[in-house]
């Protein structure tokens, strides 16, 4: 078939590397220029409002107001911010909005954290108060050592003043979602403690759903899930394709014999798949549910590989297209956090792309307890009917072929 097409088939070297560089481009760039955009972090003042000698002082709200001053004053017209802070009313909002995985990080202010600052302030200041009380009358008495050498005369009043400890004050509390993607929280995690260093306020950090399945703060379990499933569901598609290509001129039932031969195929390989997968990540020392995550790559599996088999029993041009999309457009999906991708692959890659549901499914189950039938399990039943549909109209076009070229040519009009 190549040779048929003379010369032109030297540029097919040509054509497959243009194709493969720009699939390398699509991988490549959501990794180099992943940058956070509107990620979702909670701000909780729960400070009462204390009474001072200068009036009413709440410092819980002037720290919510300059940290969203602060992103508003860094966000770039016409861009994105990087983050976005939403306000909640009460504990019960953001406790709600942490199990639901709608934020990555919150900012809680306690109750008393003006009045611990005002308490502190007061006894600090009658503490220093005490000490002049105690010295001053000794350094007056000797007025000729003070204005002789004032410095090591004032030396005493000064240690003991530095020496005032300074009362115990209500920290600030960074909550870190960390079950929601470990990689991202880390970041966050790091980003916000800067951010409350920078105002000269403590600040105590709780973990709310910790991950605790080993690999470390980076925990990469669900990429070192997605990629082998994808890549060993891909190379087993493209095997079982051609190992089970009917004979030309099959008739209708070896046609469907051959396309329920690659769906119960597809069953079987793409269940070792997911064990085997998922059996690594516990050999190499993760704590995980083995059959949990097992099932859910089998599903996984199962979906790419029917609707790969399925597009090249169509046509092996559109097998090749289709992985060659699921791939560039893909993988990154599967990987980053959602807010950390390309706008292009936030609006037109993120919604179809299978590795977007392996990714969010893998994290449900691995970071949050989840099941193998989880709500991301819809989107890859939805990609395995899909295959289904295209293994069955694979027949029928191969079925509707056969018999034209069976058909008697028409004879010609005398």
């Amino acid at each position: 078939m190549i040779e048929q097409l003379g010369h032109k088939r030297y540029a097919i070297p040509a054509i497959v590397f243009a194709l493969i560089a720009c699939v390398m481009i699509l991988v490549i760039y959501p990794m180099i220029k992943a940058a956070p955009k509107d990620l979702p972090l909670g701000l909780l003042s729960l400070d009462q409002t204390a009474t001072t000698p200068q009036g009413e002082l709440n410092l819980g709200g002037e720290i919510v107001a300059t940290i969203q001053d602060a992103a508003e004053s860094e966000a770039v017209e016409g861009e994105t911010p990087a983050v976005e802070w939403k306000e909640f009313a009460s504990q019960a909002d953001l406790d709600a909005a942490l199990e639901n995985q709608d934020i990555y990080a919150a900012i809680v202010v306690p109750e008393d954290f003006t009045t611990s600052r005002v308490e502190a302030q007061t006894a600090a200041a009658q503490a220093q108060g005490q000490v002049l009380a105690e010295q001053l009358p000794q350094l007056m008495a000797n007025p000729g050592a003070l204005a002789a050498d004032p410095q090591t005369a004032l030396a005493p009043i000064v240690q003991s003043l530095a020496g005032v400890e300074s009362a115990a004050t209500q920290p600030l509390r960074i909550i870190v979602n960390q079950g929601k993607n470990p990689m991202t929280s880390t970041a966050i995690e790091s980003m916000i403690k800067d951010q409350v260093s920078g105002q000269g306020v403590e600040y105590e950090v709780e973990v709310f759903n910790p991950v605790e399945i080993g690999g470390g703060p980076l925990n990469l379990a669900q990429p070192f899930a997605v990629i082998p499933t994808f890549l060993l569901s891909l190379i087993c598609s493209i095997a079982l394709f051609f190992v089970t290509r009917p004979p030309a001129g099959a008739s209708w039932s070896g046609l469907l014999k051959t396309a329920g031969l690659r769906a119960g195929y597809g069953v079987v390989l793409s269940g070792l798949i997911g064990f085997t997968v998922a059996g690594i990540l516990a050999a190499c020392g993760l704590e995980i549910s083995v059959g949990a995550t097992g099932l859910f790559l089998w599903l996984s599996s199962l979906a790419l590989i029917w609707l790969f088999v399925g597009c090249f029993s169509i046509a092996p041009p559109l097998g090749a297209l289709v992985i060659l999309a699921c791939f560039g457009c893909g993988l990154a999906a599967g990987n980053l956090a959602y807010e950390f991708l390309p706008a292009l692959y936030q609006d037109w890659f993120y919604p179809w792309v299978p590795q977007r549901f392996i990714g969010e499914g893998l994290r449900d189950i691995l970071y949050n307890g989840g099941g193998a039938f989880n709500s991301s399990a819809g989107g890859l039943l939805v990609v395995a009917l899909i295959g289904l549909a295209a293994l069955a109209a694979a027949a029928l076009i191969a079925n509707r072929k056969a018999a034209l070229a069976a058909a008697p040519a028409p004879e010609p009009a005398e």
